[in-house]
């Protein structure tokens, strides 16, 4: 009597752990549908090269997408909530009569700092935008089916041909285990060459400024200068700079590094090593040309532009912030 009982509970045993078995494995695709995961190298099309999608995180939840957008020439940006006249919406490429409604934008940003935290209703919001500001937002949709693949993120209705919207195409929706999801790096090195590529006419107007500068000979205060050789525009360096500028933009303060040793630093982490390195910094500027003629008229940014020992440059603005690094 014993032995069969204990039989009878070996048996209950091994089907409990088969029924554990099929939940864990038979199930896994309910399950992966919500994995939340983050595509950090996502796919898709865009008319102009002036926005891009940072990543794609997907929660149990939510499809999110990460929005980035540079002001080239000024003016204003505009944000649509959920059901206003031209609110972002997604569609499936492979059935074009199945779309997804906003639910929220969240976390809108411009040059880093947070101007709204949500907008879920059916109302917009107009910012004021000087050239190179740069606006950063999250939009929401609630989690796509697993059976979507490939979708167009439209902002506004039937605008899906029209160049002056912010539209992308043919995203694709990763699974989370797709080998090309990419890591956080690869995000933050994507951004870093988006705003560099967005900064070429800064870069231009800038070395052409301080060249033209350098071909003459000139005073600085009562200092004669005769003409020296001219200087290349190096990304490297721009984009040390860029991290300064983001750095006195953040701590809204007029602080250069003590000995330019912070200037040093930043140019080692991104592997060069001057041996030296000056940097002029300003606020209050709006246009490249602004800037420049500011640091002429001051002395020692004066006779840094003209001292004949610097070979490379590389300028960045974030706000009102402008720094100006020049190196051996």
């Amino acid at each position: 009597m014993l032995l069969s009982v204990l039989r009878k509970v070996h048996w209950l045993f091994k089907i409990c752990l088969l029924i554990g078995f099929l939940n864990t494995f038979v199930f896994v695709p309910e399950a992966y549908a919500t994995f939340p995961y983050t595509d950090y190298k996502p796919e898709f099309r865009n008319w102009k090269e002036v926005y891009i999608l940072d990543r794609v995180v997907y929660t149990e939840t939510r499809t999110i997408f990460h929005f980035r957008f540079i002001d080239k020439d000024g003016g204003y940006a505009v944000f649509y909530g959920p059901g206003a006249i031209h609110d972002w919406l997604l569609t499936n490429t492979a059935n074009r009569s199945e779309s997804f409604t906003l639910k929220e934008i969240r976390n809108i940003k411009i040059n880093g700092k947070l101007v709204l935290d949500s907008l879920s209703d059916a109302s917009e919001r107009r910012y004021d935008a000087k050239a190179k500001d740069i606006f950063t937002c999250e939009v929401h949709f609630d989690r796509l089916p697993n059976t979507v693949k490939v979708v167009d993120l439209i902002e506004g209705k039937g605008q899906d041909k029209n160049e002056n919207h912010f539209n992308c195409f043919d995203i694709r929706l990763k699974t989370w285990d797709d080998p090309t999801l990419g890591k956080e790096n690869d995000m933050k090195t994507r951004v870093e060459i988006f705003n560099m590529q967005q900064e070429a006419s800064l870069a231009k107007e800038l070395l052409v400024l301080i060249n033209d500068f350098r071909s003459k000979e000139c005073y600085c205060g009562d200092k004669y200068f005769p003409p020296v050789e001219p200087v290349v525009w190096n990304d490297t360096v721009a984009m040390a700079s860029k991290r300064f500028a983001l750095k006195l933009y953040e701590t809204d303060e007029m602080t250069l590094d003590s000995d330019l040793k912070g200037s040093i630093k930043r140019l080692n982490e991104l592997g060069l090593y001057p041996s030296r390195a000056f940097e002029n910094i300003s606020y209050g500027f709006e246009l490249p040309k602004q800037a420049f003629f500011g640091w002429q008229s001051i002395y020692p940014h004066c006779v840094k532009m003209r001292s004949a020992s610097i070979k490379n440059i590389g300028a960045a603005r974030m706000g009102k912030y402008w720094s100006l690094l020049m190196t051996d």
